[in-house]
């Protein structure tokens, strides 16, 4: 049995909290919220929805940090290295996420009355996007896992001052230019030109997310910045993309444009994986364990809250209540049954196997 990080435990539980908040707040926070000149109300919502949504872009950002931390530093040249990654990795969670989309068909074809040969074989075959708004995340992680251990090797052979140009290169193509873009719509305009073409293979841009969790972790390349300094620089981070979506609404921009390509949204993850990393063997003894199961059903949660959260809304008139109480009710009971499905499938080894990967 693989020895347990209890930090990694803590941060994977926050990133599935942060996935399922992001969710929440787009079912009880209409992006069509109408902002009326003095309206105070309909202000401190917008400052509610944006806030919170940027806190849970967080989560998928947390997620690849932590598969990058674990996964790249193993060395991958010895012999079978690379076959037992592809074997009991890659394959693994293809075919987790293969049971998962045949579990979805089946719960289209029973509760929404909707059901085609076609586009099932093309949800298997990745040739079409399996209508949940969760499920983009797995082609792109798994894309990012056929050439995770060949990017490994490169990384723990090169020094760091010969990949920074490149993760330059990402930063600039992948986050700037596209945040730029956004920012001169505002003003009727554009850049001229863009060269997303060149980062958009194996998982664009986010691959950098994994990069940067190895040499935060690894490296330790943040280490001399202290942890209050942290604790601000997240603060001013999320403060500051509040501004951006606020001075960005009136020219007729969704509150949402803060996206996991925004640099602000890349600093605050920074800060927030580091700000974990820190806490490393501070957690109390009596909690380890409820953290490393909690840990362990983050996956179920994933692939369970989406049909739960899509369950619940019609179960009561969320929009009539406050939207301060909405939120967190709906996010509570959402967490609450998807670990509470995950927990009974944990306890059938075949289930805990192939469906939550534990």
């Amino acid at each position: 049995m693989e020895k347990r990080i209890v930090w990694c435990d803590a941060a994977r539980v926050t990133a599935i909290v942060m996935v399922v908040l992001v969710h929440c707040v787009e079912s009880v926070y209409k992006p069509d919220l109408a902002l009326s000149a003095g309206d105070f109300a309909s202000a401190a919502s917008l400052l509610n929805r944006v806030t919170l949504f940027t806190i849970g872009r967080v989560g998928v950002p947390l997620f690849l940090m932590l598969t990058g931390y674990l996964l790249l530093p193993r060395n991958y040249e010895t012999p079978d290295a690379i076959s037992h990654f592809y074997r009991h990795n890659f394959l693994h969670l293809l075919i987790t996420t293969e049971i998962w989309t045949v579990l979805y068909i089946g719960y289209f074809a029973i509760d929404w009355k909707q059901f085609s040969w076609n586009a099932s074989i093309r949800y298997l075959l990745f040739l079409e996007k399996v209508p949940l708004s969760h499920m983009w995340y797995m082609p792109l992680i798994l894309s990012l896992y056929l050439s995770l251990p060949l990017v490994a090797i490169a990384l723990q052979r090169c020094r760091a001052r010969y990949v920074a140009p490149v993760l330059l290169f990402a930063l600039f193509t992948g986050f700037i230019l596209p945040t730029l873009n956004d920012t001169l719509q505002c003003f009727g305009t554009s850049f001229p030109g863009s060269f997303q073409g060149v980062t958009d293979w194996n998982g664009g841009t986010y691959g950098l997310y994994l990069v940067l969790g190895y040499y935060l972790g690894r490296r330790n390349i943040l280490g001399k910045v202290s942890k209050r300094a942290l604790w601000w620089a997240a603060l001013g981070c999320l403060l500051l993309a509040d501004v951006v979506q606020a001075v960005s609404y009136p020219y007729g921009l969704l509150p949402y444009r803060i996206t996991y390509t925004h640099p602000l949204v890349l600093a605050l993850s920074i800060f927030v994986f580091e700000l974990f990393r820190r806490d490393a063997g501070t957690s109390s003894p009596k909690y380890t364990k409820s953290l490393e199961m909690l840990s362990r059903l983050s996956l179920g949660v994933f692939f369970v809250h989406n049909p739960v959260l899509i369950k619940l809304l019609p179960l009561a008139d969320w929009n009539s209540m406050s939207r301060e109480l909405a939120l967190p009710l709906l996010l509570v009971v959402t967490l609450a049954i998807s670990y509470g499905v995950s927990g009974l499938l944990y306890l059938f080894k075949p289930f805990r196997r192939w469906l939550l990967k534990a």
